[in-house]
């Protein structure tokens, strides 16, 4: 583990999104987690940076690293969650889901969770129980249900997976969030438990986790890849022989595999100003299998 906390930084580090990460549902196939305020100290940013406000410089390399557990952040649209959640105030979140309509977002801010549910209703949202929720579809407000438990914020694309994530609190892991915590490290940090899109059946059995960790300044961090059965160096797929890779892995080099137990770590440095949104986008594509690992 020591060669992950060279390539992220992650010495002494506490985990401030674990708890977020305990109430995302069990059967969560991809799970983020986001420790904002890290992200904030990192790139030298006043405690309050807002994250809706991307500019450029580090102000936008914020909010980009944000937009990864904040679904909202990612669309084009102004949902009202935009106005009644204070985004100089968010201290760390996690997202997953089984599903993209299935996701549920959890938030640790010091805004009172409930004047976000206060100013939710103010813009439409009605009371259902603890729950506050939405008639529009998800495609214009984003998280069509609200709650606050523990101290948290819980957003959802609908009511009935909320109300589990709230109700489900100290529950089963699913494999994605244990790999996340157990294996990567760093300020940004995505996992799912297969590959996005695997290109055949056989495939999708070739890999049983992916991740990526990320410490956004400097601009590195790792690809952790956790094949079925034997982990193999040389069936990594990163890079082309100098380094270098084209695509979607422009302007991102990567270092020698190494294989530290059932999991192989491929070290990654990139430009954090031009390589935007950065390496740990890819997990939110379709990418085969392939681009990862060959899976014979």
């Amino acid at each position: 583990m020591l060669a992950a906390c060279v390539a992220v930084g992650c010495g002494g580090q506490d985990d401030n999104t674990e708890p977020l990460i305990e109430r995302l549902p069990s059967d969560s196939r991809n799970v983020v987690a986001v420790d904002v305020a890290a992200v904030r100290k990192a790139l030298e940013l006043p405690e309050d940076a807002d994250l809706a406000l991307a500019g450029s410089g580090p102000g936008k390399r914020l909010a980009i690293a944000a937009a990864y557990a904040l679904p909202h952040l990612q669309q084009p649209s102004d949902p009202p969650i935009l106005e009644a959640l204070d985004h100089e105030r968010i201290a760390a979140a996690a997202s997953g889901g089984p599903a993209f309509d299935e996701q549920v977002t959890v938030i640790r801010t010091t805004q009172s969770p409930g004047d976000v549910l206060e100013g939710l209703e103010d813009a439409g949202y009605r009371r259902e129980g603890d729950l506050v929720v939405s008639d529009k579809p998800a495609r214009e407000v984003v998280y069509r249900a609200a709650a606050t438990a523990d101290g948290l914020l819980f957003l959802a694309s609908g009511a009935d997976t909320l109300r589990e994530a709230v109700e489900d609190a100290g529950g089963d892991m699913s494999v994605a969030a244990r790999f996340l915590v157990d294996e990567l490290k760093g300020p940004v940090r995505l996992a799912s438990a297969a590959p996005a899109a695997p290109a055949a059946p056989a495939a999708a059995a070739c890999l049983g986790a992916t991740g990526v960790q990320d410490s956004v300044q400097p601009a590195r961090g790792e690809f952790v890849l956790r094949p079925e059965g034997q982990a193999d160096p040389e069936r990594v797929r990163f890079g082309d022989d100098d380094g270098t890779s084209p695509g979607i892995f422009r302007d991102t080099r990567f270092g020698e595999t190494e294989p530290d137990g059932d999991v192989l770590r491929v070290p990654y440095t990139y430009d954090g100003e031009n390589a935007q949104p950065g390496p740990p986008s890819v997990l939110f594509g379709d990418v085969p299998t392939s681009v990862f690992y060959d899976c014979g």
